[in-house]
Parts: structure tokens; C-alpha cells; sequence
């Protein structure tokens, strides 16, 4: 029965409780993140797509030059349907610290969990570390 009561308690609260730490009290408020770079745009990934045939800027640099003339001021944009589909995720933002701690446990995946995991670690890392730099 233990299990069924773990779905309902939010992931932070689990993963909290299993560790042996407790999770009440206020938690600091952090500072306003800067604005987004120009290259890091909020818009659809539709938007930022480029068109198929297009050169890609600055790859020319890395790959070394091919014996078509066609190829021969870098490497091309292929139509969307001949990239693998996992590319698509790569324009989907992970989800944020604030959004994992909300999270019910039943509905977390794994690859969630150890993002929570990882992101909690590096803020007792960086609390840690300011304790010690004062």
C-alpha cells in the first residue's frame, strides 16, 4: 500500500524523504535569469527552422571540403522527413527545477527523475560553496 501513497506526494517530497532530508521551510528566492540571447529565441522552433537547401554558416569550418562543387561552401539543410525524429527533441526546453519539485511521482519518467536529481545536487553544491566562500 506504501506504493499508492508515494503517487500522490510530489516527486521533490519523495526523492526528499528516501534521501532522509527534510523539504519544508521557504526556499531562497533566486535572482531574475538575464534576457534570452538573440540566438536563443522563446518562438517555435518552426519559426527558427531553416528552409531545406539552405547553407549552414560556419560548418564549412569543420567539415573538411567534398569533391562536390555543389558541397563546396559547406554543408546543407535537409528536408525535416530525412532527420532522425530524435532531432526534434532538441529544440524542446527541459523542464525546469521549479516544474520537477511540482510534479507528482506517478507521473515523472525516469529521465525526469534524474534531472531532478541532478538539478537538487547542484543547488546543495552552490549552497555549499557560498557557505564556504564567506
Amino acid at each position: 500500500m506504501s506504493h499508492v501513497n508515494n503517487c500522490r506526494r510530489p516527486l521533490a517530497r519523495l526523492v526528499a524523504e528516501t534521501a532522509g532530508r527534510r523539504t519544508g521551510g521557504p526556499r531562497p528566492r533566486h535572482q531574475p535569469s538575464p534576457p534570452l540571447h538573440c540566438c536563443y529565441s522563446s518562438s517555435p522552433p518552426s519559426r527558427l527552422a531553416m528552409k531545406p537547401g539552405t547553407i549552414i554558416p560556419g560548418l564549412d569550418k569543420i567539415y573538411a571540403p567534398s569533391k562536390d562543387k555543389a558541397a563546396e561552401k559547406g554543408p546543407v539543410v535537409l528536408p525535416r522527413e530525412e532527420y532522425p525524429a530524435w532531432v526534434g527533441d532538441l529544440a524542446r526546453p527541459l523542464p525546469t527545477l521549479a516544474k520537477l519539485r511540482s510534479m507528482e511521482f506517478s507521473d515523472a519518467t525516469d529521465k525526469e527523475m534524474m534531472r531532478y536529481l541532478k538539478l537538487t545536487r547542484r543547488v546543495h553544491i552552490k549552497e555549499l560553496n557560498g557557505d564556504s566562500a564567506k
